[in-house]
């Protein structure tokens, strides 16, 4: 019995400890911090979390920022990222649309930038992507 118990202990461990390592690791874009010239994606991404879990509590919802995409390079913002939905077409506007939270930038640090704004999916309890919202 005790031999039992120490193949299961030991088999429980080995697949427990590699579980906990990978729970730790981040992604691209939550170590991304940007630079004097760049935005963080991980700035980006943490506004969009931030935007969504205050909608979900006013709404009583359960929907969730998805991260965006790593390749978005976008210059250094002068003033706190906002965010708000966005209503996008994809294909046709008859045959599908979904809304994403737009983060955006309204000044950035360089004078000969633009404004900015980077879209974040977002989706239910689901996994489905949202097509509206209240």
């Amino acid at each position: 019995m005790i031999k039992n118990s120490i193949k299961v202990l030991s088999v429980f461990l080995l697949l427990a400890i590699p579980a906990i390592s990978f729970a730790q690791i981040k992604t691209f874009v939550e170590q991304h911090y940007g630079d004097g010239e760049i935005e963080g994606l991980a700035y980006i991404n943490n506004k969009a979390k931030q935007f969504i879990s205050e909608y979900n509590q006013q709404h009583q919802t359960n929907l969730q920022s998805l991260e965006l995409n790593a390749k978005v390079f976008v210059p250094k913002c002068a003033v706190p990222l906002k965010a708000k939905w966005k209503k996008i077409k994809l294909l046709d506007d008859k045959i599908y649309h979904e809304y994403v939270i737009a983060v955006y930038c309204e000044k950035t640090r360089d004078s000969n930038q633009d404004k900015w704004d980077v879209w974040v999916p977002v989706s239910d309890e689901h996994n489905k992507l949202t097509t509206s919202h209240k």
